[in-house]
């Protein structure tokens, strides 16, 4: 019997109850130190598993001769079988190495994605932190410009025109009707030939393409380059004809936009907007133009319980007029947001449709839905005049330069020129012929 380690004769042989190898007790035992498992079998095993073999107590046989060639090969098989056990134990270390290894890369690659993961959403959350701190300050802006207004935002709190306002009205009067007395009137060329040779230059989409559409369009006559438009998704838009970029936008209506009108006095940043959501809204341009530039919207003009279709500056520049489809037009004062004066006209059965002031800014001109054009006293805020002749909805007004023309587009297609010192129709056109169809705008040549 020999040891199954050292695969000599043991001199205190002990067997395994489980596997039933033979081993050196004290080399079994110096292995049991180590390790848990059979050196041969590799399944559990202590020293409770090991029966003492009872053995002669005789002398162990003399060593093999060295010159014995089969002891030789018997001891070279045994240090193979021996190099070979430590191989497998070796591979069997390696395998589990390699799992513990593996296991540890997968959870770095793991980690790495969370990492990942992490920073892009801290990246979003800044982004949209930095979005949210955009739209508080322009919310704070509008929120204060309706503060500013709170006392002036319902139909009752009609201050009047006072004696001081009456008598700005009438100095200016007086100032405008001098200088147009003074104007020439100017030579031009064949203005039908020039109008003929025009032609579309540019294409160009600003609004959203989800609510398509420009429901107003004014040109800014102190920086004819610039346009301001409203549009069906309640944006307003200044845009830089000649290079082509938005200088600015607002937001702040709720509904679609039915006006938009420049300041036309001169060193005048503002704008006028009304919309379908009841009101009309005061904004001031920004010194620094972009397209990140935002108006600053400055009062909200609230009185009117229907759609707002028009709005108007007065000559004075720090006046305006609204006028809606509930019948009514008022008068504003622009530096304080406050409602001069308002006017109700139970005989405008549709409501008015347009609106604009007389050069001179002591009249105002209404158009209605139910095709009639009337021209009001602005102190007395009673009608002074009307004319009857379109057989449709008028849909703009314009007056002359020299304040005696008045003219009308309705949706009938007809254009009417009205004499207003003979309170009558001096001439009718109609665009594109006889094949009526409805004129939206008409406005006379500044």
């Amino acid at each position: 019997m020999f040891c199954a380690i050292s695969g000599e004769v043991p001199s205190e042989p002990v067997v395994s109850k489980t596997t039933g190898q033979l081993f050196e007790k004290r080399t079994i035992l110096a292995h049991l130190r180590t390790s848990n498992l059979c050196p041969v079998t590799s399944t559990p095993l202590t020293e409770a598993d090991l029966i003492a073999v009872a053995a002669s107590g005789g002398a162990p046989p003399k060593p093999p001769s060295a010159s014995s060639f089969p002891n030789l090969l018997e001891s070279l098989r045994s240090e193979w079988d021996n190099v070979m056990l430590e191989t497998l134990t070796l591979k069997q270390h390696l395998e589990d190495t390699r799992k513990e290894l593996s296991e540890a890369l997968y959870q770095h690659d793991a980690a790495c994605r969370v990492i990942a993961r992490l920073v892009r959403e801290r990246d979003e959350l800044r982004a949209l932190l930095a979005t949210q701190q955009n739209t508080a300050a322009a919310a704070a802006v509008e929120m204060a410009g309706e503060a500013k207004t709170a006392a002036h935002s319902n139909g009752s709190a009609v201050e009047g025109i006072d004696e001081a306002l009456s008598q700005r009205l009438q100095e200016k009067f007086e100032e405008l009707r001098a200088g147009r007395k003074k104007r020439k009137a100017s030579k031009e060329g064949n203005v039908a030939e020039a109008i003929a040779g025009w032609t579309s230059t540019k294409s160009v989409t600003m609004h959203s393409s989800s609510k398509p559409g420009v429901t107003a369009l004014d040109v800014d006559l102190n920086v004819p380059r610039r346009l301001a438009t409203g549009g069906m998704d309640k944006l307003l838009y200044v845009y830089d004809t000649l290079e082509d970029t938005i200088l600015a936008q607002g937001k702040g209506h709720s509904k679609r936009i039915t006006c938009v009108r420049f300041n036309p006095s001169a060193g005048q940043n503002f704008l006028l907007s009304s919309s379908a959501d009841k009101t009309a809204r005061l904004w001031e341009i920004p010194s620094e133009l972009g397209p990140s530039a935002h108006l600053e919207q400055k009062y909200k003009l609230a009185t009117h319980s229907m759609e707002v279709i028009g709005v108007a500056f007065h000559p004075l520049s720090d006046y305006c007029a609204s006028a809606s489809l509930d019948r009514t037009w008022a008068f504003w004062d622009l530096t304080t947001g406050a409602l001069l004066a308002k006017a109700t006209d139970q005989n405008a059965a549709g409501g008015y449709s347009c609106v604009d002031f007389h050069p001179d800014g002591v009249l105002l001109v209404t158009g209605t839905s139910d095709h009639l054009v009337k021209i009001w006293d602005l102190k007395s805020q009673q009608a002074a005049a009307e004319f009857e002749g379109h057989l449709s909805a008028v849909t703009s007004i314009s007056l002359s330069e020299s304040g005696y023309h008045l003219a009308s587009s309705a949706l009938d297609g007809e254009v009417k020129i009205w004499d207003l010192r003979k309170e009558k129709c001096i001439k009718t056109l109609v665009p594109g012929g006889a094949q009526l169809g409805s004129s939206a705008c008409t406005a006379f040549d500044p």
